[in-house]
């Protein structure tokens, strides 16, 4: 599987991830609406990422130049969220080891983040 193309099948798991991952959590949580934070999230995951994410997998999968950066905008957004929501729940956990946890997951994603992008950059340039 190319670069692009596995790019392009994150890109669909992504916006999937986006459409289901938020009403299943304001089922388990229906008071997160409350918050302004959270429904900025929720908008900001939904009306925005979710399209981008969408375009930028079709984009992708027709070899369009310009798939790349848009996919790049999607990774960054996915990274703030990852790194909000995870210290987020590192401070409510009491025992520091589930803090040690959450904390070495969010540097092996964005660890791994980083390399997809990097590797993104290199083929971004190479035209």
């Amino acid at each position: 599987m190319t670069l692009r193309r596995g790019l392009a099948v994150g890109m669909f798991g992504l916006a999937a991830w986006f459409l289901v991952s938020w009403p299943v959590g304001l089922l388990l949580a229906p008071d997160r609406l409350q918050r302004p934070a959270e429904l900025g999230y929720l908008l900001g995951d939904v009306v925005v990422l979710l399209p981008l994410a969408v375009a930028s997998g079709i984009g992708l999968l027709r070899g369009r130049r310009w798939a790349l950066g848009l996919g790049l905008v999607v990774l960054g957004g996915l990274a703030y969220d990852v790194v909000h929501f995870g210290v987020r729940s590192a401070q409510e956990q009491e025992t520091a080891l589930v803090r040690l946890a959450i904390a070495v997951g969010i540097a092996l994603f964005l660890a791994g983040l980083a390399w997809t992008v990097r590797r993104l950059l290199v083929e971004i340039t190479a035209r």
